[in-house]
This record gives C-alpha cells, structure tokens and sequence, in this order.
C-alpha cells in the first residue's frame, strides 16, 4: 500500500504550514498540494520548499473544494508510485498512526476516517451516513433520531456517503469519482453527492473509527450568510448534477427550508436572509457551464 495525500488550500497559509509539516512528518510516499490561487503568499511559501515528495499545483482560480479536489486526483491520475490517495483541506490532520491503522482495515473500495473538531467532538459536517434519508419521513427521522443513520463507534461501519476530509481512494476507484464529482458546486454537497452515487454503482465504502482525523473547525458554530448562500443554491442544483441528486424533491424542499429557518434563527438575520434568496434564485437558475460562487 503506496499512500499519497492529497490538500486543498486557499488563504490560509498558517493552517497549511502546519498542516503540511504534519503531512511531511508521517510516512507518505507522495504528497500534492494544490493552491487554489491563493493571495496570501502561499504560492511563494510552497515553491520556496524542497521536499522531494513534494508536488504543488498552482490553479489560476479559486475552484473551491469540489474543482480542487478534481484537479489534484486527475494529476495524480498521470504519474505512478501509489496505490492510495488520502483526501483533505489545509485546516486537517491526520493522526500520527494514521497510515498504520489503514493497513489494519478490512479490504474496501473508500476509508472514512472519524473526524473530530477543533472541540475534540465528531465533526458533523464530516460524518458519513450509513442509511442515507431519501424520502420526506426519512428526513423527518433523521432529525429526531440521528443516531440511526450515522456510524458510532466502536464499530466499523458500512456507509453509503462520503466526505473529502479523512476519505483514502483507492486507485482503481479515482476514475469513477471523477466522473460523479461535479465542480460546479464549488462547497457542500460535491462530496456528499458523489458518495451517494458511487454507493449506487456498487463502491463499497467504510467508516473506520481508528482512523482518526483532526478537523480544525466548530461544527457547531454558525452558518455565515455567504456559506448559506451556497448551501441553498447547491440543494437546488443536486438533481442537474453529474452525481444526481440523492434525495426526492420533498427532501430537497425541507433542507432549502431549513435554511431559511437557520437564516431567521442566528445572528445577522437580514443579511442571512438575502443571502438565502439569492441562493434560492441562483439555485432555481440552475447550474451553468461554469460554476459562479
């Protein structure tokens, strides 16, 4: 097992330079950063490193996550020397016996690693379903009850979603996430959605609660109006995307509401608003050519 990791950076120099000295520190055979046009002297920190296992992949626009992640595994697509690609953004780590504890897990086509958050709680954003809620009822379910649709420990878990912090490919299975990850959702619900429809085709994908990740957020601080915004307009696009989307359109309609109940509820409430409409309105438009965020 050759493991290569792979990080998607953008303005946050400081959370990659400790990211990356992390990185280089654990025993990956290569490592691909990618900068996502970066204006806070990123690109200068990364070309001034010499570390042979070392790549970088200088973009000339933000393509956010999901165009990043795409452009760094179609790079990897091209050169030899791993079997594996371990997926993360610049604000996450990898614990140190990480790749040890990949080699004890049963055979699989994607590992999930257990996310925490900065507060040491699992990192919601970052948790994978193991039963995904496809239908109105589902939904109402899994709000009232989580724990029936989500992996817990100590178990490993079969899921059928993933998540682009902590998630190691296989290399066989690159190609077909390429081929149902669509760019234009730029944040949230590219990875989600693209799990769902690999789970379809028949990817078998594990939750592995001993491989552990740090991911440097709140996951249960607020929602700003600019996230929202992407957040309601990305529900809309699911059903015109490559992945599809992997709910009904009842459920699409109660996550687009939650999100205007979230935009009454928290602090900015005008400015949240607005920014929910025109997430709304762009969502409606539906998806173009090229993604504009």
């Amino acid at each position: 097992m050759k493991v290569a990791a792979l990080i998607v950076t953008f303005n946050r120099l400081t959370m990659l330079k400790r990211t990356l000295v992390h990185t280089l520190n654990m025993s990956f055979d290569q490592v691909l950063v990618v900068n996502n046009a970066s204006t806070d002297g990123t690109k200068e920190w990364l070309d001034s490193l010499d570390e042979l296992r070392l790549t970088v992949l200088h973009q000339p626009e933000n393509r956010g996550g999901a165009g990043g992640f795409a452009a760094g595994l179609e790079a990897l697509t091209a050169v030899t020397g791993w079997t594996h690609v371990c997926l993360y953004d610049d604000d996450a780590q990898p614990a140190p016996d990480w790749l040890c504890e990949l080699a004890k897990q049963p055979q699989a086509d994607i590992w999930l690693s257990h996310v925490r958050d900065a507060l040491n709680q699992p990192c919601r954003m970052n948790m994978p379903f193991k039963r995904l809620p496809q239908t109105l009822r589902q939904s109402l379910g899994y709000l009232f009850f989580p724990e029936r649709w989500l992996p817990r420990e100590p178990n490993i878990t079969s899921v059928c979603t993933l998540t682009f912090v902590g998630c190691c490919v296989e290399r066989r299975v690159v190609r077909q996430l390429l081929d149902v990850l669509d760019t234009r959702l730029f944040l949230y619900f590219d990875d989600l959605a693209a799990g769902a429809a690999l789970a379809r085709q028949g990817v078998r994908m594990l939750w592995c609660p001993s491989l552990r990740f740090q991911h440097d957020i709140n996951s249960r601080s607020g929602v700003s109006p600019e996230r929202r915004k992407l957040l309601t307009r990305n529900l809309l696009w699911l059903s015109r995307t490559r992945s599809g989307a992997p709910w009904n359109n009842n459920v699409t309609a109660l996550r687009v509401l939650g999100q205007l109940a979230g935009a009454m509820s928290g602090p900015e409430k005008l400015r949240n608003i607005w920014h929910w409409g025109i997430g709304l309105r762009d969502g409606l438009a539906g998806p173009g050519e090229e993604n504009n965020v």
